[in-house]
């Protein structure tokens, strides 16, 4: 017998109670559920938002907890306390200081006997403030930054400096940008400021017992683990118009926002460091932390398009490598890591490096995912059919470069053909989707897709799922047949199944 939303809220908090997070993230979630599709019901949503901000504070997932107090001040501002002390601390892990002071003065604005409660933020607050600042001078330039940190990781002395040196060498990147490129501070090449970055950060990987820095220095741990990059003003606006119709949008703010790139120099050191933490870490616990906040870089369009293939090239050195590597292999997809494969696998350098992750994907791992990840993955493969179009079916015969490459990469050098190899992936998952989630997530797709009306109308209507679920090679040849289909229809006739899914929405 399924639970109401009262007996899930009780159950999250007995799960909270015992400091098992992740449980009572789920019993909230289904409350949510529960109560955004039942109105009727009394328990305010406001605060199922703001006790799974707990939760996800609780197990350090403070992007998370950040959105979830947001929306629970969002439901309900007066006399709701727990949501603005959430959202603050969220706010400081996340290193939006601004943001974070903003929710204590509010909170405490008409309240002051709520003081109290942030004496401890604000020390915090203001301890990494002053860690920000402290390098905060005229002679603090990018050559004076870089000799300094590879001085303190080749001698491993003096580690206390790092985060402070990481911080000025952050707002050193956003000063250059912001200030017409001012090369006062900013003193060499901003290419080669980047590679010495990433330089530095591999030296760091393997002079250090990394976890042990990060358990050792929250603020080090803040800055590697939980931080959001720092996308710029121009960028986070850019961004919030990509929903406007097109003469809405101000395209010279887009053209002026790509132009930013002090998040995309920053992360040459962070990227390495976590992808090595994911593979590397003997604290699991970080290990996983460091996968889910790459995901939270790869997934959330602000931070991806920021970072560039930055992101992916470090990923492709230390996780892509491993992908014979069974149990790393099963770390990456038991968290989330084929969303990952898949947005790499649709629009990153090392799109054949994440095919071969997809590859070895088996029906037993696909049988863990949630419905979510099944939506995604369906949605990025109709955007790589979208994008390769015909090209998916019709031979190409590889270059001599391209050949020597998939030799060195291990991929078999007799299959030249990448438009065929691409299709025989999007195949194999999707059967394998199919023997274990049937016409389910395809017929919701399908509302909003126009390939899968067509695969629903033409083929799944038809299709007797007892009779077939199961019979790989009838399912094999059947997507197939219907992906062909689709490739070859003239545009005319796929605008008519465009036009049924704007007519339906």
């Amino acid at each position: 017998m399924s639970l109401n939303a009262m007996e899930y809220k009780t159950q999250g908090n007995n799960y909270y109670a015992k400091n098992e997070s992740l449980l009572a993230i789920e019993s909230y979630s289904e409350a949510i559920k529960l109560i955004e599709n039942q109105p009727e019901e009394i328990l305010p949503l406001y605060l199922l938002y703001s006790n799974r901000s707990a939760a996800f504070i609780q197990d350090k997932n403070f992007y998370s907890g950040y959105e979830d107090a947001k929306q629970s001040l969002k439901l309900k501002k007066d006399e709701n306390f727990k949501g603005f002390y959430r959202a603050a601390i969220c706010a400081y892990h996340l290193g939006f200081i601004e943001q974070s002071q903003l929710f204590i003065k509010e909170a405490t604005k008409d309240h002051q006997q709520n003081l109290i409660d942030y004496l401890d933020l604000k020390l915090l607050i203001e301890k990494k403030v002053n860690c920000m600042n402290k390098w905060r001078k005229p002679t603090a330039t990018a050559k004076k930054l870089i000799k300094s940190l590879q001085h303190i990781i080749e001698k491993q002395v003096l580690m206390d400096e790092i985060p402070a040196i990481l911080y000025q060498i952050r707002y050193l990147l956003r000063s250059y940008f912001e200030n017409k490129k001012d090369k006062k501070l900013m003193n060499m090449d901003t290419g080669d400021f980047g590679l010495r970055l990433h330089e530095l950060a591999v030296k760091f990987n393997l002079a250090f017992h990394v976890e042990k820095l990060l358990m050792s220095d929250p603020l080090l741990e803040d800055l590697l683990l939980n931080e959001m990059p720092d996308v710029g003003s121009l960028r986070i606006k850019a961004y919030e118009q990509r929903n406007l119709s097109e003469d809405q949008r101000d395209y010279d703010l887009e053209d002026k926002s790509s132009d930013d790139l002090a998040a995309y120099g920053f992360s040459f050191f962070v990227n390495n460091v976590l992808s090595s933490l994911v593979v590397n870490c003997t604290d699991e616990k970080i290990s996983i932390r460091a996968l889910k906040q790459l995901h939270r870089l790869t997934t959330i369009d602000l931070y991806r398009e920021s970072l560039g293939d930055a992101l992916s090239d470090a990923m492709n050195n230390y996780i892509y490598c491993h992908s014979k590597n069974n149990l790393i292999r099963e770390k990456l997809i038991s968290s989330q890591g084929i969303e990952i494969f898949f947005y790499d696998y649709i629009e990153s350098s090392c799109q054949m490096s994440a095919s071969r992750m997809i590859k070895n994907i088996t029906a037993d791992q696909w049988k863990k995912q949630s419905l979510t990840t099944i939506q995604f993955v369906l949605k990025q493969i109709s955007k790589k059919i979208e994008h390769e179009d015909t090209q998916l079916i019709e031979a190409k015969e590889a270059s001599n470069f391209e050949v020597k490459i998939k030799q060195i990469l291990d991929l078999n050098p007799d299959n030249d053909d990448d438009g065929k190899e691409n299709f025989n992936i999007i195949i194999n998952v999707l059967t394998k989707l199919f023997m274990v989630f049937g016409k389910k997530p395809f017929i919701v797709q399908s509302s909003t897709d126009p390939m899968f009306l067509y695969i629903n109308q033409m083929w799944f209507q038809q299709l007797n799922i007892d009779q077939h679920r199961y019979d790989i090679p009838f399912l094999l040849n059947g997507f197939t047949s219907i992906i062909t289909q689709w490739l070859k229809l003239d545009y005319s006739i796929r605008r008519q199944y465009i036009q049924q899914i704007n007519d339906h929405i």
